[in-house]
């Protein structure tokens, strides 16, 4: 993630606004996260203790099962028509790489992005599965690619980690033009795509997250449409001829503009067309109050909103693409080098479990039946908004930093798995 910064989100749509009633689960969480200062041990009791009870005003199902009536959340998913009225192809787990064996809830695939290289508290795929019921779906990476790289020897290191998981993940690359778009020649396509097949050939699939955020002006490759699309499609063109384990996973930011077609910040400029998409995603934090950057626990309806826009243009109903969440977190911000909160007043386990509801709960799978995975980031680091605002400390991870937060989200996974 070359620039962390999501600029304020325009306006919400209020054809969801009926799912706020439903999430009453997330005030049975935030008065759990009042009541003091509880231990590592009773943290986990209180919210299985909840997911365990579930909601009796919503459902007389408990919470730690798939009570979902929306049709079509078995393991084959036939999402329909496209727009032109032309048939979609059905697709399983299998068809997009992912194993069922692996960790899921309420049928979303769930993977973490690693803080491999990050120089403060760096960790592995391993240290995360150990905090975890099953094993990661989905393994999230980054990847500059370079003139001087073409031969992508650095991603080999990476490879041999990733063989050695347990439950063989999907290895989604976001692949970077560090020198620009310009660089995506026929010729360096063909030497992207031969390293895919390299690494689908050892049994690794790949999600390839091209250009990721390229709808914002924070990277080399953003806000240029039309050469954007122009060079995912040749790099489409020559991963889909050349191996069929390599997934082209078209990944912007979750819309911050005033329209869906806006340059800055929408999507539909920087569609490359169906045929070259296997995947639709977004990356999509809660910021708190964006780029004042304080600690305020996100709002009922702040993801099922600007995630049924998009699905409502990628997937079922629109191009029926699969929906995933490439990039998302929920940060708790601290003054830089400092374990001291910045204002806001939300804790860090409310901040952080409300969102993990908000996106993983059957209300979003009922909202948005074509959501199939999120890849959680997991890294605390030193940055600012934008601009000139002050840099600090931002703690995005959900299992290896505070130990009352990664005891409620083992248990939230452990009920709620399937």
């Amino acid at each position: 993630m070359a620039n962390l910064f999501t600029p304020r989100p325009g306006p919400l749509n209020s054809g969801a606004q009926n799912f706020g009633k439903k999430i009453s689960l997330i005030s049975l969480l935030i008065l759990i996260s009042s009541i003091g200062h509880s231990t590592v041990s009773a943290a986990a009791t209180s919210v299985d203790a909840v997911l365990e009870k579930g909601d009796s005003s919503v459902t007389t199902c408990a919470m730690d099962k798939d009570c979902s009536e929306v049709k079509g959340l078995g393991r084959v998913y036939q999402p329909g028509l496209r727009p032109d009225g032309s048939e979609l192809p059905t697709w399983d787990w299998a068809s997009l790489g992912l194993s069922n064996e692996n960790l899921h809830v309420n049928h979303i695939a769930v993977g973490f992005a690693p803080g491999f290289r990050e120089s403060r508290a760096p960790n592995t795929p391993e240290m995360i599965n150990r905090r975890l019921p099953k094993p990661m779906a989905i393994v999230g990476d980054y990847y500059s690619l370079r003139w001087s790289d073409l031969k992508m020897k650095n991603l080999d290191y990476r490879l041999a980690e990733i063989k050695r998981l347990k439950g063989r993940p999907v290895w989604s690359i976001a692949l970077m033009p560090q020198d620009g778009l310009d660089m995506i020649t026929w010729d360096v396509a063909h030497k992207v795509a031969l390293k895919m097949k390299q690494i689908n050939d050892q049994g690794v699939k790949v999600w390839l997250r091209f250009g990721h955020e390229m709808n914002g002006d924070w990277d080399k490759w953003g806000m240029n449409p039309r050469k954007f699309v122009q060079k995912w499609r040749i790099l489409a063109k020559a991963v889909k001829s050349t191996t069929s384990g390599t997934y082209m996973l078209w990944s912007p930011n979750a819309m911050f503009g005033r329209s869906v077609h806006d340059v800055h910040g929408g999507y539909t400029p920087y569609w490359p067309g169906a045929d070259v998409v296997d995947i639709a995603g977004i990356s999509f934090y809660h910021w708190g109050d964006n780029s004042r950057r304080v600690n305020i626990a996100p709002t009922p309806q702040e993801a099922v909103q600007k995630l049924k826009d998009f699905s409502t243009l990628y997937g079922p109903g629109g191009w029926g693409k699969p929906i995933v969440v490439a990039e998302t977190a929920a940060s708790y911000t601290y003054d830089r080098g400092t374990r001291t909160p910045v204002k806001g007043g939300a804790s860090e386990y409310k901040i952080k479990l409300t969102w993990l509801h908000l996106l993983l709960d059957k209300y979003i799978k009922q909202t948005i039946p074509g959501l199939r995975a999120i890849t959680w980031f997991e890294v605390i680091k030193d940055e600012n908004a934008t601009g000139k605002t002050p840099v600090k400390t931002e703690d995005f991870r959900l299992v290896l930093g505070n130990p009352r937060v990664g005891a409620a989200a083992n248990a939230f996974f452990t009920n709620l798995q399937h």
